[in-house]
């Protein structure tokens, strides 16, 4: 049980071989459970687990639903490929200093401080 709870805090696992998304890529989305109809689009913007694609080549047969749609759908990671590989998020300025932190601390070189509020409940 504590297992899922981690693993719901955490981010989803990325595969190895996946390949950094970017606007203006062209991409493969193909149909399954989550995703109702297969096309091909192009990235219009980027969020933190999805992708803003509008769509470029589709079947006729969902014509309809891509004109309800105008043109335009948000789609997760995990249902879009880049030339036959899996797709992650770019890694973001916020993101780089995160890691740069979280790297120095465990290193050593930064040295976590506790307000002073907790150094007084320590005494006591």
């Amino acid at each position: 049980m504590a297992d899922s709870k981690s693993k719901a805090k955490g981010k989803a696992k990325v595969a190895a071989n996946a390949v950094e998304l970017a606007v203006g890529n062209k991409v493969d989305v193909a149909k399954g459970t989550s995703v109702p109809n297969g096309f091909k689009g192009t990235v219009e913007k980027i969020y933190t687990n999805s992708a803003m694609l509008t769509i470029d080549d589709f079947d006729t047969e969902d014509s309809v639903v891509v004109e309800d749609l105008k043109h335009k759908t948000v789609i997760n990671f995990a249902n879009i490929t880049l030339g036959g590989k899996p797709v992650k998020a770019p890694i973001t300025e916020e993101d780089e200093a995160k890691n740069k932190n979280k790297n120095a601390r465990k290193s050593g070189a930064v040295k976590t401080i506790k307000p002073a509020d907790e150094k007084d409940d320590e005494k006591k």
